[in-house]
């Protein structure tokens, strides 16, 4: 169940973080789409991601660099989530929103680096 939700989780994550190179390579009408996708996306990622974690801790999964990696990626999309909704300055929202996209692919990566 585990590979499941994460798996899910990450195809969505995929979703959210497509837009921004589609944008810079002048792929108007594809980002365009993608943005129709995005809040969808962010709902499912989100609940996925909620659901991976709940069975992996449920689950008594050992709680090492795998777990560590996987609560930090949570902890900075929550972040990321809180930060889109509470900002008014849209140049400060979409900064922030880049710093904490970029952060929780890094940790993402490293979660599924450990995970394997």
């Amino acid at each position: 169940m585990l590979s499941i939700t994460g798996g899910a989780s990450a195809a969505c994550y995929g979703l959210l973080v497509v837009k921004y190179p589609l944008r810079e390579l002048g792929m108007n009408k594809l980002n365009a789409q993608m943005m129709k996708l995005h809040e969808p996306a962010s709902g499912a990622f989100f609940i996925l991601g909620t659901v991976h974690g709940a069975i992996a801790l449920l689950g008594k999964k050992k709680l090492g660099a795998a777990a560590i990696s996987g609560a930090t990626f949570y902890l900075l999309c929550t972040a990321l989530i809180a930060a889109c909704h509470m900002t008014k300055d849209p140049k400060k929202k979409m900064r922030d929103h880049r710093l904490y996209s970029l952060a929780s692919s890094l940790a993402l990566t490293s979660h599924i680096c450990l995970t394997r």
